[in-house]
């Protein structure tokens, strides 16, 4: 039976891992989720890989648990850690089902070594790792997702060029993979001074959930985009906020405050240092200092 990989449709760690687990299963169907997990879409005795997107609720999970022929779950967020663990989850799954939890590592880095009997990810998707991690350490991090972004299709249509990705076999592909850090360079280049303009001219501080933030009204941006504005010592966390199908979109970064904790109550996606959560009306705090 095929495997059907649920994946949150807008988050980069999830888009990565669904690659890989449709590279390694390649008659797996796709399914991606936006806000509540759609389990009326899991059928009796479905396979079923859920990532970045498990119910938070135990009696949800469990529905699931006892429909799917094989369930695998991937989820570094801390709520899906708590919840396996305070149910034993793990331990009561039978082979070949399984659970990851670790919230030190991307999901993409689990799941690759999940597939690939404890093999690491190769440099490549390291460096991806790196990124959703907001770990960058090696220079090249930045540059090879900024070159990455400029080739490779995000939603999945491109599944060739996943696969060159995730299982790098040719010299050509490695050249070619090699040759994407040394265009985001130049694509870093260029976005550091237009987000350095852009940043002085549009972003405010304002107070969210007590902790000084510091914000633009845009419905994306990266972290970067923050840093010609941000101080560390002054602001705790980056957010950008604005209409998106109708609904406000936020985002929150913060590398000093779980911000998945600090909007539980608003049932946002994400992990400690990057949330997103939609609402028709925004927290009254979302609005300049003082005004």
């Amino acid at each position: 039976m095929p495997l059907n990989i649920f994946y949150k449709e807008d988050d980069f760690d999830c888009i990565t891992s669904a690659a890989i687990c449709k590279s390694k299963h390649s008659k797996s169907k796709l399914i991606p989720v936006k806000d509540q997990f759609p389990i009326e879409k899991v059928k009796r005795i479905d396979a079923v890989c859920i990532i970045g997107c498990c119910p938070e609720e135990f009696e949800t999970l469990e529905n699931i648990w006892n429909l799917a022929s094989v369930l695998w779950i991937i989820d570094n967020r801390s709520e899906i850690k708590h919840t396996a663990e305070t149910h034993n989850f793990k331990e009561r799954l039978t082979f070949p089902s399984d659970i990851l939890y670790d919230t030190s590592k991307s999901n993409c880095s689990m799941i690759y070594s999940f597939l690939n009997e404890g093999k690491n990810p190769n440099y490549f998707l390291t460096l991806v790792s790196n990124y959703v991690r907001n770990d960058h350490e090696d220079d090249n991090t930045l540059p090879f997702i900024y070159g990455l972004k400029s080739w490779l299709h995000l939603d999945l249509r491109d599944p060739q060029n996943w696969k060159r990705l995730v299982y790098p076999l040719r010299d050509a592909d490695q050249k070619h993979l090699y040759e994407l850090i040394q265009r985001g360079k130049h694509i870093k280049s260029y976005l550091e001074k237009e987000n350095e303009k852009a940043a002085k001219k549009e972003c405010f501080e304002m107070t969210f959930e007590g902790h000084k933030a510091i914000a633009v009204s845009r419905p994306y941006v990266s972290r970067e985009f923050f840093d010609p504005v941000y101080n560390p010592k002054k602001h705790d966390l980056k957010v950008c906020f604005g209409i998106e199908y109708n609904m406000w979109k936020v985002i929150i970064y913060s590398d000093k405050v779980d911000v998945y904790k600090l909007t539980e109550k608003y049932g946002g996606f994400g992990s400690a240092s990057t949330v997103l959560f939609r609402t028709k009306k925004l927290p009254k705090e979302f609005r300049l200092e003082g005004k």
